[in-house]
Protein backbone atom coordinates (compact mmCIF):
# COMPACT_ATOMS: atom_id res chain seq x y z
CA UNK A 1 0.00 0.00 0.00
CA UNK A 2 3.24 2.57 -0.49
CA UNK A 3 1.81 6.10 -1.15
CA UNK A 4 -0.93 5.23 0.10
CA UNK A 5 -2.80 7.10 3.12
CA UNK A 6 -2.12 5.80 6.71
CA UNK A 7 -5.02 6.65 9.08
CA UNK A 8 -6.82 4.31 11.68
CA UNK A 9 -8.95 3.91 14.02
CA UNK A 10 -9.11 4.46 17.96
CA UNK A 11 -10.58 1.66 19.48
CA UNK A 12 -10.72 0.20 23.12
CA UNK A 13 -10.03 -3.56 23.62
CA UNK A 14 -13.37 -5.21 24.71
CA UNK A 15 -12.69 -8.65 25.35
CA UNK A 16 -10.57 -11.27 24.15
CA UNK A 17 -11.13 -15.36 23.73
CA UNK A 18 -8.64 -17.81 23.78
CA UNK A 19 -6.11 -15.80 23.28
CA UNK A 20 -2.98 -14.00 25.45
CA UNK A 21 -0.78 -10.59 25.09
CA UNK A 22 3.13 -11.56 24.41
CA UNK A 23 5.61 -9.04 23.97
CA UNK A 24 5.33 -8.54 20.25
CA UNK A 25 1.78 -8.89 19.91
CA UNK A 26 -0.90 -11.02 20.84
CA UNK A 27 -0.91 -15.05 20.73
CA UNK A 28 -3.91 -17.13 19.58
CA UNK A 29 -3.96 -20.15 21.86
CA UNK A 30 -6.81 -21.93 21.08
CA UNK A 31 -9.09 -23.22 17.89
CA UNK A 32 -11.49 -20.43 17.96
CA UNK A 33 -9.80 -17.04 19.11
CA UNK A 34 -11.44 -14.10 19.21
CA UNK A 35 -10.81 -10.39 19.91
CA UNK A 36 -13.70 -7.47 19.99
CA UNK A 37 -13.19 -3.84 19.79
CA UNK A 38 -14.96 -0.51 20.67
CA UNK A 39 -14.32 2.03 17.95
CA UNK A 40 -13.43 5.21 19.42
CA UNK A 41 -16.15 7.08 17.31
CA UNK A 42 -18.80 5.55 15.16
CA UNK A 43 -17.96 5.16 11.80
CA UNK A 44 -19.78 5.97 8.27
CA UNK A 45 -20.99 4.00 6.01
CA UNK A 46 -18.53 3.26 3.05
CA UNK A 47 -15.10 0.87 2.60
CA UNK A 48 -12.61 0.14 5.09
CA UNK A 49 -9.36 -1.77 5.19
CA UNK A 50 -7.94 -3.92 8.01
CA UNK A 51 -4.54 -5.64 7.77
CA UNK A 52 -2.91 -8.04 10.45
CA UNK A 53 0.44 -9.86 10.73
CA UNK A 54 0.01 -13.29 11.27
CA UNK A 55 3.01 -16.05 12.17
CA UNK A 56 2.02 -19.35 10.63
CA UNK A 57 3.32 -21.67 9.34
CA UNK A 58 0.48 -23.43 7.03
CA UNK A 59 -2.14 -20.82 5.97
CA UNK A 60 -5.14 -20.17 8.70
CA UNK A 61 -8.59 -18.39 7.62
CA UNK A 62 -8.13 -14.93 9.51
CA UNK A 63 -12.02 -13.01 9.11
CA UNK A 64 -13.58 -9.49 10.48
CA UNK A 65 -16.95 -9.01 11.26
CA UNK A 66 -18.74 -5.31 11.85
CA UNK A 67 -21.59 -5.13 14.66
CA UNK A 68 -24.27 -3.30 12.26
CA UNK A 69 -26.19 -3.18 15.10
CA UNK A 70 -27.37 -6.60 15.39
CA UNK A 71 -24.43 -8.19 16.88
CA UNK A 72 -22.20 -10.23 15.12
CA UNK A 73 -23.61 -12.59 12.56
CA UNK A 74 -21.30 -15.65 10.83
CA UNK A 75 -22.33 -14.79 7.04
CA UNK A 76 -21.27 -11.40 7.39
CA UNK A 77 -17.30 -11.79 8.16
CA UNK A 78 -14.97 -11.20 5.60
CA UNK A 79 -11.61 -13.55 5.02
CA UNK A 80 -8.92 -11.65 5.31
CA UNK A 81 -6.20 -12.87 2.11
CA UNK A 82 -2.67 -13.52 2.36
CA UNK A 83 -0.38 -10.61 0.43
CA UNK A 84 3.01 -11.13 -0.78
CA UNK A 85 4.36 -9.86 1.75
CA UNK A 86 2.65 -12.09 4.38
CA UNK A 87 0.25 -9.35 5.75
CA UNK A 88 -2.99 -10.46 5.88
CA UNK A 89 -5.53 -7.79 3.93
CA UNK A 90 -9.46 -7.38 3.83
CA UNK A 91 -11.45 -4.36 2.07
CA UNK A 92 -14.84 -4.55 3.42
CA UNK A 93 -17.74 -2.47 3.14
CA UNK A 94 -20.37 -1.31 5.84
CA UNK A 95 -23.81 -0.18 4.59
CA UNK A 96 -24.73 1.61 7.81
CA UNK A 97 -22.71 3.10 10.61
CA UNK A 98 -20.70 1.02 12.87
CA UNK A 99 -18.78 1.13 16.25
CA UNK A 100 -17.92 -2.90 17.23
CA UNK A 101 -16.12 -4.91 14.98
CA UNK A 102 -15.32 -8.29 15.80
CA UNK A 103 -11.94 -9.97 14.79
CA UNK A 104 -11.03 -13.81 14.36
CA UNK A 105 -7.54 -13.95 13.71
CA UNK A 106 -6.57 -17.52 13.04
CA UNK A 107 -8.06 -21.00 13.29
CA UNK A 108 -5.12 -22.32 15.27
CA UNK A 109 -2.51 -21.28 18.08
CA UNK A 110 -0.26 -18.41 16.36
CA UNK A 111 1.37 -15.30 16.85
CA UNK A 112 0.15 -11.96 15.36
CA UNK A 113 0.26 -8.34 15.36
Amino acid sequence: MDGAPQWSISARLVTMREIEQTVDGFRATGHDPRIICDLAQPQPPGWYLIELDIDAEGDTLSRVFVDLGKGFGEPSGTVLRTGGDGTRRAVFRSPKRFRRIRIDPCEAAVGFR
